[in-house]
C-alpha cells in the first residue's frame, strides 16, 4: 500500500490491544506490517462477543487491519532460527511481552543488533522495562487504577470510576507508533538502529492533568468533579428539558452572553464572574443558576442560541448520535471493508490526514496464519521446507 512508511517493514510479535493498535497506524500509512502471532492465534481474538463470521471477535477488529499474519512457534530452536532470519530483513521489530521474555526466547535486542544493527526494536510494556513492578501483568483495567485515573474520574459520591474507552491501551498504541515514526526518522538522518521503550503507566500519567498540576503546586489532592471541570466555571454538563448538554465559557463576552440568554444578566454584570478565578468561588450559585434556567428549554434550542453568540456547547451524544452525526460523517471516521468471511465489516478510520489513504486500498484484518506460506516465499523458503515447517508444527 502505498503511503509515508512505504517500503518499511515491520514484524509485530504483540498481541491484545495496545501493541496491535501501534502496528496498525503504521500500517495505515503504508508500512508492510507482519503479525508473528503464536500457533493459537492472537488471544484478542476470542475478547467477545460480539464475534464476526469467521470466529473473530469485534474486539480483534480493532486493531488488526492493513497487516499480514503467520504463525510461528517461537517456544522451539527452529520457530527462533526462522524469526530470526525475517528479523535479519526487517526496519521493526516491536512486541508487547513482559519484560526479559524476549530474551528467555533468545531473540532480545542484544541478539538481533547483532544480526540487524540498523533494526528499529520497540518495547511496550504495563509498568517499564526497569524498575520494581516491571513483571508485573497488567492490563488497562489495571494501569486505569493505578496510574491515578480512576481516582479522579467519577464523584464524590460514586467513588472512583474506569473511564470508558480502554485509555492506557490507546495511549500506549499512539505513543509507541509515534516513537517507532520518530526512531525512523532518527535512522535516516544517521543510519543508527536503537532501541525504544514505551510504558502504558507512564502514558497515563503523562495525562493527568490539569489534576497533578494542582497537586505539583499546592499538595492537595483534588476532589473527583464529575462532569464539571475541577478548575474551570462554567465548565460542564447540565440538564436541558429534554437532553444532557455541555456548556463551557472561556472569555466575558462569552459569559456576559451566556447569562443574557438564561435570563441572569446581573451575573454577566458582577465583575467578580469576569475572570475564572472569581466565578470559581462561586461555583455552587453558578452552576445552579445555570441548571435552573437550562431545565426550561429543549436542548436544541438552547444549541442553536448559543451558537449565536460563539458559546462553546454541545449535546452529549451516545454512540448512534456520533455515527449519524454529520460532521463525524463528513470527516469519514468509519469504513467499510470487505473481509473474506464476514463480508461488509465497518471500523474507526485513522485520524491522521497525513495524505489521502483511500479505504478502498486498506486490507482486512488477517485470518489467523492467513499469509504464513506467502512470506515464508518471499524469503527464499521452497515448498518443500515450507511444507516441513508446517509437518512439525513449527509454523500454522
Amino acid at each position: 500500500m502505498d503511503g509515508p512508511l512505504k517500503d518499511y517493514k515491520i514484524l509485530d510479535l504483540t498481541m491484545y490491544l495496545a501493541g496491535p493498535l501501534a502496528s496498525m497506524y503504521l500500517g495505515d500509512l503504508g508500512a508492510d506490517v507482519i503479525k508473528v502471532e503464536p500457533p493459537v492465534g492472537d488471544l484478542l481474538r476470542k475478547a467477545g462477543p460480539p464475534f464476526y463470521e469467521g470466529g473473530d471477535s469485534a474486539y480483534y477488529m480493532a486493531g488488526g487491519r492493513n497487516k499480514r499474519c503467520m504463525c510461528i512457534d517461537l517456544k522451539t530452536d527452529t520457530g527462533r532460527e526462522l524469526f530470526l532470519k525475517l528479523a535479519a530483513d526487517a526496519d521493526v521489530v516491536l512486541e508487547n511481552f513482559r519484560p526479559g521474555v524476549m530474551e528467555k526466547l533468545g531473540i532480545g535486542y542484544d541478539v538481533l543488533k547483532k544480526i540487524n544493527p540498523e533494526m528499529i526494536y520497540a518495547g511496550l510494556s504495563g509498568f517499564g522495562e526497569t524498575g520494581p513492578h516491571r513483571e508485573l501483568p497488567a492490563f488497562d483495567h489495571i494501569l486505569q487504577a493505578y496510574s491515578g485515573w480512576m481516582s479522579i474520574t467519577g464523584t464524590e459520591e460514586s467513588g472512583p470510576l474506569r473511564p470508558g474507552p480502554s485509555i492506557a491501551d490507546l495511549l500506549g498504541g499512539i505513543h509507541t507508533g509515534y516513537a517507532i515514526t520518530l526512531a525512523l526518522l532518527h535512522r535516516e538522518r544517521t543510519g543508527k538502529g536503537q532501541k525504544v521503550t514505551v510504558s502504558l503507566l507512564d502514558g497515563m500519567v503523562s495525562t493527568l492533568f490539569p489534576q497533578i498540576l494542582s497537586f505539583l503546586a499546592d499538595g492537595e489532592i483534588p476532589k473527583r468533579a464529575g462532569n464539571m471541570h475541577p478548575i474551570i466555571v462554567p465548565f460542564g454538563s447540565f440538564e436541558t428539558a429534554d437532553g444532557l448538554m455541555n456548556v463551557a465559557v472561556g472569555t466575558v463576552p462569552q459569559w456576559r452572553a451566556l447569562c443574557d440568554e438564561l435570563g441572569a444578566p446581573e451575573f454577566g454584570d458582577n465583575e467578580e464572574f469576569h475572570t475564572n478565578e472569581g466565578r470559581s468561588k462561586h461555583r455552587d450559585e453558578i452552576h445552579g443558576m445555570m441548571a435552573k434556567a437550562l431545565a426550561k428549554k429543549p436542548r436544541a434550542q438552547w444549541l442553536e442560541l448559543f451558537a449565536k453568540y460563539d458559546i462553546p456547547c454541545a449535546p452529549v451524544n451516545d454512540l448512534r448520535d456520533v455515527y449519524e452525526d454529520p460532521q463525524v460523517q463528513h470527516n469519514n471516521m468509519f469504513i467499510e471493508m470487505d473481509h473474506p468471511l464476514a463480508g461488509k465489516v465497518k471500523v474507526l478510520n485513522n485520524p491522521l490526514r497525513v495524505q489521502q489513504m483511500s479505504p478502498k486500498e486498506w486490507t482486512p484484518p488477517p485470518a489467523r496464519g492467513e499469509n504464513t506460506r506467502d512470506i515464508l516465499g518471499e524469503y527464499g523458503l521452497s515448498g518443500e521446507e515450507i511444507d516441513a515447517l508446517y509437518d512439525k508444527k513449527i509454523v500454522a
